[in-house]
């Protein structure tokens, strides 16, 4: 998944409705994920995950 960082800008959600990578990554880790975090360009974030195997 790819979305907008959490942090102020021109463009994109508003701050207070935006979600920061490493909480997004967090999320996704506590629900039997792994994940791997990029960031392609400035102000977005893009994660890959996969459901960990029980």
């Amino acid at each position: 998944m790819m979305d907008w960082e959490a942090v102020e800008s021109e463009s994109g959600p508003p701050l207070e409705i935006g979600i920061p990578s490493e909480k997004m990554a967090d999320l996704l880790k506590d629900n039997g994920f792994h994940t791997e975090l990029f960031y392609p360009v400035p102000g977005h974030y893009t994660i890959m995950a996969r459901k960990e195997k029980n």
